[in-house]
């Protein structure tokens, strides 16, 4: 499994790396705006979008320090990162928000997923750690001031956001219901 998270790092890197060298930091063009063209579009590859170099490399050293602390089977990362996307694209879109760039959404997926892992496995006390270990960055150590000039500056709904994804993915991962196939080598007893 690590191989697979170490090439999903990888190629996550060079996505983000690739927005960045094609179209720059806080670039208008991949960056959601509400009153921009192709809002669709940019609702994607917003989370693929920089305000700056240390933005850029503080998520990905985040990425891969997130992927080797709670590791998790790819699928639920990828679909985790699906539904962040498009949960995020809702509450921007509902909740009118100004801008939106950067991929710290995707990146609490990850603790969300591994502390429903935890809940699941009875290991009451670490996923409590976690869920403490998320506010005090959210609520005391984050920049969560607004700022219209400073339009990275980290929407505590996108790290919410990405928490309760991760959390809803692994949740119906875990405990979607188990099909049986009948065969004349395992017939199914009543």
């Amino acid at each position: 499994m690590r191989n697979q998270l170490f090439k999903f790092y990888l190629v996550t890197l060079a996505i983000n790396l690739s927005v960045t060298l094609l179209f720059g930091f806080s670039s208008s063009i991949t960056t959601y705006r509400p009153d921009s063209e192709w809002q669709l579009l940019k609702l994607f590859s917003t989370h693929f979008t920089h305000h700056d170099s240390q933005h850029l490399i503080g998520n990905m050293l985040a990425l891969g320090l997130l992927l080797h602390l709670f590791p998790n089977k790819l699928k639920t990362i990828i679909y985790a990162f699906i539904s962040c996307i498009l949960a995020t694209a809702v509450y921007a879109k509902v909740m009118n928000v100004g801008t939106y760039l950067g991929f710290s959404a995707l990146l609490y997926c990850l603790p969300g997923a591994y502390f429903y892992h935890l809940i699941k496995i009875k290991k009451t006390t670490e996923a409590v750690s976690i869920l403490v270990i998320l506010f005090t960055y959210l609520y005391m150590i984050s920049p969560m001031q607004l700022d219209i000039n400073n339009s990275w500056v980290p929407m505590t709904s996108a790290h919410l956001i990405g928490f309760f994804c991760g959390s809803g993915v692994h949740y119906l991962r875990s405990n979607r219901p188990i099909t049986v196939i009948q065969t004349e080598q395992n017939p199914i007893s009543p």
